[in-house]
């Protein structure tokens, strides 16, 4: 695995058997297929996993592909409300 700038996978806190492969905004907006700015407001919202070490932030590639994989839809055809009929059956022309 590599890491964000370094070719090397970077671990933080506790000691795992599978490293954490940290991303760069750069590298997560890349992954993620949106601009950095977009990523930047998702981060200082919090509506994003991420770490921020001093003035950098890294993203987890695992958890931000699990967090992407949260928004997927099925593909199926949209399910409609039942709409209320308007009584355009009544209009004669």
């Amino acid at each position: 695995m590599r890491g964000a700038a370094t070719g090397r996978a970077l671990s933080l806190g506790k000691r795992t058997s599978v490293p954490v492969e940290w991303l760069t905004i750069q590298e997560a907006a890349e992954l993620l297929r949106v601009k950095v700015s977009w990523l930047y407001e998702r981060t200082r919202t919090n509506s994003i996993p991420h770490v921020k070490l001093g003035k950098y932030l890294r993203f987890d590639r695992d958890k931000l592909t699990a967090w992407g994989g949260e928004f997927k839809r099925n593909g199926g055809p949209a399910e409609r409300a039942a709409r209320p009929s308007r009584g355009l059956s009544r209009i004669r022309r």
